[in-house]
C-alpha cells in the first residue's frame, strides 16, 4: 500500500478522527441542528399561516371598505336629495310668502290711491266751488244783486253734485 502512496496509520487515524467526529457530530450537534431545522420548518409554517390570514383579513377588510363606501355613497345621495327638497320647499314658502306681501302691499297702495283720489276729488270740488263763487262775486258783482249771486251759486253746485 506503500507504493499506491496509502499510509496505512494515517489512514487508520484519519478513520478513527472521521467516526469520533460523526460521534461529537451525532451527540452534541446533530440534535440541535435537527431540533434547528424543525423549529424553522414550524416557523415556516406559522408564517405561510400568519400570512393566509393576513390575505383573509386583508379581502374582508377590503370588502367592508367597499361595502363601506357603498353605504356612505347611498346616504350621501340621500342626503343631498334631502337637503335638495327642504331647499325647494323652503323656496317655494319664501316665494308663497313673497307673493302674499306683494299682494297684500299692492292692495293696500290701491286703496290708498283710491283715497288720495277721492280727497283731491273732495279738494278739487271745493276748489270749483270756491272759484265759481269767486268768479260769480267778482265778474258779476257790479250786475247781480245778492239774492242772484245766491240763486246762481246754489244752481252751480246742484249742478256739480249731478255730474259726480
Amino acid at each position: 500500500m506503500e507504493k499506491l502512496g496509502i499510509d496505512l496509520k494515517l489512514l487508520i487515524a484519519q478513520i478513527f478522527n472521521f467516526f469520533l467526529f460523526l460521534f461529537i457530530f451525532k451527540k452534541f450537534i446533530a440534535s440541535s441542528f435537527l431540533k434547528f431545522l424543525a423549529e424553522e420548518k414550524k416557523k415556516q409554517i406559522e408564517k405561510e399561516r400568519f400570512e393566509q390570514e393576513k390575505k383573509i383579513f386583508e379581502e374582508k377588510w377590503q370588502e367592508e371598505k367597499t361595502r363601506m363606501k357603498e353605504e356612505l355613497e347611498k346616504e350621501k345621495k340621500t342626503l343631498l336629495k334631502d337637503i335638495h327638497n327642504e331647499a325647494d320647499k323652503q323656496k317655494k314658502e319664501i316665494l308663497d310668502k313673497a307673493r302674499k306681501e306683494t299682494d297684500q302691499l299692492r292692495e293696500r297702495t290701491k286703496a290708498e290711491l283710491e283715497k288720495e283720489r277721492i280727497m283731491m276729488e273732495k279738494e278739487m270740488m271745493k276748489k270749483v266751488v270756491d272759484l265759481s263763487i269767486n268768479i260769480v262775486n267778482t265778474s258779476l258783482r257790479d250786475y247781480l244783486t245778492e239774492s242772484m249771486k245766491k240763486d246762481i251759486t246754489q244752481m252751480i253746485l246742484k249742478n256739480l253734485k249731478k255730474e259726480n
